[in-house]
């Protein structure tokens, strides 16, 4: 019995003074970051906000060509819709939110910057711009559909 109480208590000593550690996010950007975690165990998720918009000099196009919508897709997905004819003269920003452009949040994992392709189709479904942007996390992306984008894709004069 008394063996019994012994080894008990040198396993209970040997588990107590055992150091485990944690996996977890480590990257301070993330949205998950762990500060108490011992190494990164690849879980991180980030994210960044980013808002679309027509400049004015595009609107002025768009109006001239008769197009009344066009339509914002990411990676292939619909995400939303900017008046053809409504142009900005500054960029905007994510907050506060304009309802004139078209605002999202990217979520990503497992990298600190990420990119992704947009595209822009107006109502009849023609594409007038296809590109691909990079962003980081924690960020405020602008992007703007400008004219000289418009006119390089569809090489136009």
């Amino acid at each position: 019995m008394n063996k019994l109480i012994y080894i008990l208590i040198i396993c209970m000593i040997g588990f107590t003074s055992c150091e485990v550690e944690t996996g977890g996010c480590t990257d301070y950007e993330a949205i998950n970051y762990e500060k108490f975690a011992d190494f990164d165990d690849g879980s991180c998720f980030y994210q960044s906000d980013v808002v679309f918009y027509l400049d004015l000099a595009g609107a002025l196009y768009f109006d001239a060509q008769n197009v009344n919508f066009l339509d914002i897709y990411i990676d292939g997905d619909y995400l939303g819709t900017l008046k053809a004819n409504l142009g900005f003269i500054n960029m905007p920003d994510c907050f506060p939110i304009d309802p004139d452009a078209v605002h999202f949040t990217m979520e990503w994992e497992d990298a600190s910057a990420t990119s992704f392709i947009w595209t822009v189709r107006d109502e009849d479904g023609y594409k007038w711009y296809e590109g691909t942007e990079a962003i980081i996390p924690n960020d405020c992306t602008s992007i703007g559909l400008t004219w000289k984008k418009i006119k390089e894709y569809n090489n136009l004069q």
